[in-house]
């Protein structure tokens, strides 16, 4: 059996890999952790993210998050998708 799949999108190619095990993790304290990495403000963030302040907000108090932002997160923070599950655990 194939364990992981591959996703191409434009900017690049994402593979996961399939475990017996589901990974919980906040979305919302992985985000507050980049953020404060970075030292922006909401504001500065939410240029950065093409957003108002008050979605930024939004965002660091909710668990859950659209794989696209979390994507567009760990290229502005810098950090691979693995270290932004880490830090929302």
């Amino acid at each position: 059996m194939n364990n992981h799949y591959t996703l191409m999108f434009p900017h690049g190619t994402i593979i996961f890999v399939l475990y017996k095990e589901t990974i919980m993790f906040n979305a919302g304290k992985a985000f507050v952790a980049v953020q404060s990495n970075l030292g922006v403000s909401n504001a500065s963030l939410g240029e950065l993210l093409d957003v108002a302040p008050n979605q930024v907000a939004r965002w660091r108090v909710n668990p859950d998050m659209k794989m696209s932002v979390v994507f567009k997160v760990c290229k502005i923070g810098k950090i691979k998708l693995n270290d932004f599950i880490k830090l929302g655990s």
